[in-house]
């Protein structure tokens, strides 16, 4: 009995813990933590693409629910549920219909959402109205992207609070390297940066080590910020809404390695709000050491790859020097080494930040990549199906 009476409140905890539903969500408030953030939309730049606001599952609920919007006297914006009205994730479009008052005007958009029982045996009666409101701000006054100090190898960017997007070309494809306002960035050589407000669907999935052990802990991020989330105790992870087309996330450890790996989200429909990626990565570093040691500074490494519904993605790897537990580090020249499976080793730039992957269609069998740093080494791999 006395057992019994320990064990029924733990799962009845658990059964709490593990309930999923649905969010209301837009780009100033992603996770649906945040309603009172107003969206945020600029006449005439948005007047076409509008804004979004997302009925959306956590991941792995499988609801399907339906979505009411409350009738609108607002003639600053127009709302409306894009079809299908009723499915598992459901997109709300929100247009600008005129330009705002005295520079800036507000507007509100209510409704609710509710489930429908379907699909029948997953829980799904959460059936009464679950009212949402979404505060909207339209202005005439869209800050723009600009520099706002640079030196060697950074360069701050300041603008609306959108995604950043870079590419070589002007024409794309676009790669989504920050979510935010202020962006400190590393220099690129030639290319081209835009905002937008176009996102897609959710990532989730798992990160494992090359054995399938979950790495519970991982820090991810976009590579210059953005909405930071980490693993759970099953190496799970989700990121909500992040923008179609590739993004650039950042995993970190405790140990101080890091690694950057590109994960390109698809053009989800309202069935498959989703896309599954599947992280396999090694992260390994030695402990900070003594600042009075001649040579000071310790080495780390990564590397791993993601799979999707497409396929195996390439193969990234870094490597570096952590510094000291204080004082100035004395680093020397830190040596990254990548060896494949197939052809001679090679090296690549040392340090945070940097990303080398082996390009699209990987070579089958073991990568490995190995830092030496001080006269010390460390060494991680992987193995591509």
């Amino acid at each position: 009995m006395r057992y019994s009476r320990l064990i029924c409140p733990l799962l009845a905890w658990l059964s709490i813990s593990a309930v999923k539903a649905h969010d209301v969500t837009w780009m100033e408030n992603n996770f649906g933590s945040a309603p009172s953030n107003p969206m945020a939309l600029y006449y005439p730049g948005d007047v076409r693409d509008g804004g979004n606001i997302y009925v959306r599952p956590s991941s792995g609920e499988p609801c399907t629910v339906v979505v009411n919007l409350n009738p609108s006297t607002s003639t600053l914006v127009n709302a409306q549920v894009l079809p299908p009205s009723t499915a598992n994730s459901v997109m709300i479009l929100v247009q600008i219909l005129r330009a705002p008052t005295n520079h800036t005007e507000t507007a509100t958009i209510s409704g609710e959402w509710h489930a429908t029982g379907l699909p029948p045996g997953k829980g799904c009666d959460a059936v009464s109205p679950n009212p949402f409101s979404v505060p909207i701000t339209v202005s005439d006054q869209q800050p723009p992207l600009r520099i706002t100090g640079f030196n060697s190898a950074w360069v701050m960017l300041t603008g609306p609070a959108r995604p950043l997007q870079y590419s070589t070309c002007l024409t794309g494809p676009w790669s989504t390297y920050s979510i935010g306002q202020n962006f400190n960035i590393r220099k690129m050589s030639v290319g081209f940066f835009l905002q937008t407000r176009k996102l897609g669907g959710m990532i989730d999935g798992t990160v494992t080590d090359n054995s399938g052990t979950p790495q519970q802990n991982f820090s991810f991020d976009l590579q210059y910020g953005g909405a930071k989330i980490s693993t759970d105790f099953t190496g799970g992870y989700a990121f909500p809404t992040l923008p179609i087309g590739l993004n650039w996330l950042s995993l970190s450890n405790p140990a101080g390695a890091n690694l950057n790996i590109g994960i390109s989200n698809a053009d989800h429909v309202a069935t498959n709000p989703f896309t599954s990626a599947l992280i396999k990565a090694v992260m390994v570093a030695d402990p900070p050491v003594n600042p009075t040691n001649v040579c000071n500074c310790t080495p780390w490494c990564s590397i791993g790859f993601a799979s999707v519904a497409g396929g195996t993605g390439p193969v990234y790897y870094a490597g570096g020097a952590n510094n000291p537990t204080g004082g100035t580090p004395d680093c020397g020249t830190p040596s990254v080494t990548v060896t494949p499976p197939v052809g001679a080793p090679f090296t690549i730039t040392a340090g945070t930040g940097h990303h080398h992957n082996s390009g699209p269609n990987p070579a089958s069998g073991t990568w490995t990549v190995t830092t030496i740093v001080c006269g010390k080494t460390k060494t991680a791999s992987v193995t591509v199906p």
